[in-house]
């Protein structure tokens, strides 16, 4: 039985380390922990850089300026949830899917806290779930 069951365990274990199973609202946690924790690495990762034009990468440099100026910090925020889902079947695009993903964030501007509701759009590639834009 123990033949079994640790080859499964160690298979289950390289697959969950790669990632996969990682949803949409796993990628929008991700990425708002690396801004909590001020991990530039952690949160790029997190950011779409396929076929589809986008205008994240720019509005990340500029939260990510923010951020590091300390005139910003990101201080929690409630579980994303996905609000929708699409399917993507278009020749020539790496996205197949997208979806929107809402969450409550809140952030300390200055000494004062303030909590709004932000919502992400986030694809998935043959490579996984990245965050495509959020508003």
């Amino acid at each position: 039985m123990k033949r079994i069951i640790l080859p499964i365990l160690a298979v289950l274990m390289l697959v969950l380390a790669c990632g996969e199973g990682k949803g949409p609202e796993q990628v929008v946690d991700n990425f708002l922990t690396a801004c909590k924790d001020k991990d530039k690495e952690a949160a790029l990762v997190t950011i779409y850089s396929g076929t589809e034009e986008t205008g994240v990468q720019e509005y990340f440099h500029e939260l990510w300026s923010d951020l590091e100026s300390d005139d910003v910090a990101v201080e929690g925020w409630t579980e994303p949830e996905v609000v929708e889902t699409e399917e993507v079947n278009e020749e020539g695009v790496d996205v197949t899917e997208v979806a929107w993903v809402e969450t409550d964030v809140t952030v300390d501007e200055g000494g004062e806290e303030d909590t709004d509701t932000v919502g992400f759009e986030v694809v998935r590639t043959e490579h996984g779930w990245f965050i495509f834009d959020m508003d």
